[in-house]
């Protein structure tokens, strides 16, 4: 239901490119700008904002290589591979030995 109203909220309030380019990139280039303030700016919802930005720095980039300022968003945590490769090896080597059990006794029954 509230995509709905999302919806009818951007049909009712259009912006052209121009116009978002510019309040993007003015807030965006703030060290704390974020995609609600744009959003807000706008009238528009976050998820539009969001979406709207990620076509139009494609559409510059074709044109002409021009580069639409990203989000800053939060900083993200860097993956923690070797320790999720390390539990996954454990858990398989766990249950190979399980089977091994359970093949013997079989076996000896």
């Amino acid at each position: 239901m509230s995509n709905d109203i999302d919806a009818t909220k951007e049909s009712r309030n259009p912006v052209g490119d121009e116009e978002f380019a510019i309040k993007w990139t003015e807030v965006m280039t703030k060290p704390d700008g974020t995609v609600q303030q744009v959003a807000e700016l706008l009238g528009l919802s976050k998820d539009y904002v969001q979406q709207r930005s990620v076509q139009l720095r494609r559409e510059l980039k074709e044109f002409d290589g021009t580069k639409l300022p990203k989000a800053s968003g939060r900083p993200h945590k860097k993956k923690d591979t070797a320790g999720v490769a390390k539990l996954v090896a454990d858990m398989l080597a766990e249950h190979d030995r399980r089977v091994a059990v359970e093949s013997v006794e079989t076996e000896v029954v």
